[in-house]
C-alpha cells in the first residue's frame, strides 16, 4: 500500500500534478500580453511620454507617478473584458496618467 501512494505521488509529482497559478509578478508567455506589454514600454520610453511624466512628478510626486507606471505597463488595454483590446498610443497614455493621478484630463 505505501509503495501505491509513494507511486502515486511520485507520478503526480512528476506529470506537474501539484502545479500552481501562476503568481502575479511571473511573466506571461501569451504572445499577445507579451507584444502588448513591449508596446506599452515603447509608448512610456518614448521622449514625449519622459516630458509628460516630469511635468506630473513635479506636481504629484515620484512614488505616485511610478505607480501609475507600473499600472500602465502591466495593463492589458482594455478596461472593459468585452471591450475590443487596441494598441496603445501617446494620447492614450497621457489620458491614463491623469486618470491614475486624479488630474484634470489634458
Amino acid at each position: 500500500m505505501r509503495r501505491l501512494i509513494l507511486g502515486a505521488f511520485l507520478i503526480s509529482a512528476a506529470c506537474g500534478g501539484g502545479a500552481r497559478q501562476p503568481a502575479p509578478g511571473v511573466v506571461s508567455v501569451d504572445p499577445a500580453v507579451a507584444e502588448n506589454r513591449a508596446a506599452r514600454t515603447m509608448i512610456a520610453l518614448s521622449a514625449d511620454a519622459r516630458a509628460a511624466i516630469a511635468s506630473y512628478e513635479q506636481t504629484f510626486g515620484q512614488a505616485l507617478v511610478e505607480s501609475c507606471l507600473q499600472e500602465w505597463v502591466e495593463g492589458d488595454g482594455a478596461a472593459d473584458p468585452n471591450a475590443p483590446i487596441s494598441k496603445p498610443d501617446f494620447a492614450g497614455f497621457r489620458s491614463f496618467l491623469a486618470e491614475c493621478l486624479g488630474a484634470p484630463a489634458p
